[in-house]
């Protein structure tokens, strides 16, 4: 569990700095890497900013009492635009508590099949697995049991959901449907500092296909009366 919550920290570490780095257009290459850094004014803190000498200091395992010499200082100040991205990332990453809940949403997902005709299939394999971070790893299979050909995946608890439906006999066996669907909410922590509930939906859209592990701005719930639909090709 550990592990897994590690690698999917790591990946959001990654991911939020390009995208913070792409949003906010502060984040600008370090001077030195232009030329030579002895020819270069060393940067200033910037007002509001986060300390980068204490930042630094932990970085290194200091104690927050360790008193920087001055080169040391020049170095760390060398180094602001680098630590700032770690630093945002940093506290772009979920918690472990935070993961802990994002997996524990409850799945409440209803689907249809239909063919090119936007005729029900029924009989078609339908598989569910629960997103490469998530320890429930096992995946759901079952058949579309309506005549309508819809589905339901309830009972279960997840991050995201991955659905994929393949065809049965009588079918085009190359067409199969899948689609991703993020369920959990994102943490009110993280949903103030994306700013998701003044996004536009195009830009929403563009985030969960960017990143679904930051979640939704609400948990997602499905709504029985519209399903999602999957598309298989009849022969």
């Amino acid at each position: 569990m550990k592990n897994r919550i590690l690698i999917g920290t790591c990946l959001l570490a990654t991911i939020s700095a390009v995208y913070l780095m792409s949003r906010s257009g502060t984040l600008q290459p370090n001077p030195t890497e232009a030329g030579d850094p002895r020819q270069v004014a060393s940067p200033q803190p910037i007002e509001n900013e986060p300390d980068i000498f204490a930042i630094a200091k932990a970085e290194a395992n200091l104690p927050a009492d360790y008193v920087l010499t001055p080169e040391q200082r020049e170095k760390i100040l060398s180094r602001r635009e680098e630590i700032l991205r770690k630093q945002q990332a940093k506290e772009m990453m979920p918690t472990e508590e935070e993961l802990k809940v994002m997996f524990d949403t409850p799945v409440e997902f209803y689907g249809q099949v239909l063919d090119q005709f936007d005729n029900p299939v029924v009989g078609a394999n339908i598989r569910c697995s629960w997103g490469i971070h998530n320890p429930r790893s096992t995946p759901v299979q079952l058949l579309s049991p309506a005549p309508d050909g819809k589905f339901e995946i309830l009972g279960h608890k997840a991050l995201l959901i991955n659905v994929s439906v393949y065809p049965p006999s009588g079918y085009d066996e190359q067409v199969k449907d899948s689609k991703k669907i993020t369920i959990a909410q994102t943490p009110a922590r993280l949903l103030k500092k994306l700013d998701l509930k003044n996004a536009t939906p195009e830009q929403l859209e563009q985030l969960e296909n960017f990143s679904p592990f930051w979640g939704r701005p609400e948990a997602y719930k499905g709504d029985k009366a519209k399903p999602v639909i999957f598309r298989l090709k009849k022969l």
